[in-house]
């Protein structure tokens, strides 16, 4: 049975065309992603890996929920860490200052600046970790985490990890 013949069973056939047309609006609201500074498209778009100079940049990403005992469960912590796939350490001018966690199955984003404290690192890799508690999104789901590169010239880049699982942290 279509959601119409249902409702024309339940109220009839005028009632039926009311219901739905005021449902329409609350289905699309729902089904819809949150607003974000990057469109929604672009992020869940965004590579994996990033040519740069012959060498390629990936993003390794952690995602933990705080249960500590002290503190009632927390909100979720977002470190990241941008490094070249040979493990070598490399000279670059990239820096980050935007990272996001998408929860496909919710439709839920997470959007928050990122404090990377300082430049690269001598071992090569550029450290980040989110600035504020995020959401409460539950231990074991798998999210996509984005961040905005940027380098002294202003081109800006996006970086994904794929299935970042959510942990727990004690």
């Amino acid at each position: 049975m279509t959601l119409f013949g249902f409702f024309t069973a339940v109220c009839g056939k005028r009632q039926a065309v009311c219901g739905l047309v005021l449902l329409l609006p609350c289905l699309l609201l729902v089904c819809s992603w949150p607003d974000t500074s990057v469109p929604i498209e672009e992020l869940l778009e965004a590579p994996t890996s990033l040519d740069r100079g012959g060498r390629s940049l990936v993003l390794y990403a952690s995602l933990a929920r705080d249960y500590m005992p002290v503190d009632p469960p927390g909100g979720l912590m977002l470190y990241v860490k941008v490094w070249c796939a040979d493990s070598l350490p490399t000279n670059t001018d990239l820096t980050t200052d935007l990272a996001w966690a998408i929860d496909r199955p919710a439709r839920a984003v997470w959007e928050t600046a990122v404090d990377t404290g300082g430049a690269w690192n001598p071992h090569g890799f550029l450290r980040a970790a989110a600035e504020a508690e995020g959401p409460k999104w539950e231990v074991g789901r798998l999210c996509d985490v984005m961040v905005r590169l940027t380098d002294s010239e202003g081109n800006v880049w996006l970086l994904r990890a794929p299935d970042v699982e959510i942990e727990k942290v004690w």
